[in-house]
């Protein structure tokens, strides 16, 4: 359903998975994060590719902002979202990290129902 343009691919070889956060220049700096789940039990997708809503939303309040990255993990064991903002030297200010974070819930709200509804098993 994620174009792969807007997705981060795991690297390492199949007992050693890991991601590479990367955040372009100017900020140019990276996260790595270790033991990731396997390949088709994880997506980690670049939130930036997404388009900003500020063609409908004012925006006065931060919902067009998001988050860098989220990463949904499906496991045997459990599922989990993770919204990730990544801020380099002095960060920003919390109020914009937040709406950042929520802006991201948003955003997996969003392909939620879009899978539901376009993908689901009840298709029309």
């Amino acid at each position: 359903m994620i174009k792969e343009t807007a997705t981060v691919a795991l690297e390492g070889n199949d007992k050693k998975k890991k991601v590479i956060l990367r955040e372009p220049p100017p900020a140019n700096y990276s996260v790595t994060i270790d033991k990731m789940p396997n390949d088709d039990e994880v997506i980690i997708i670049k939130c930036d590719t997404f388009s900003s809503p500020d063609k409908v939303f004012q925006g006065n309040n931060g919902e067009c902002k998001r988050a860098d990255f989220v990463i949904i993990a499906n496991t045997q064991k459990q599922k989990v979202i993770l919204c990730i903002e990544m801020k380099g030297g002095k960060g920003g200010l919390e109020k914009e990290i937040i709406q950042q974070l929520k802006g991201a819930q948003c955003f997996v709200a969003y392909c939620r129902e879009i899978g539901q509804l376009f993908f689901g098993n009840d298709r029309n």
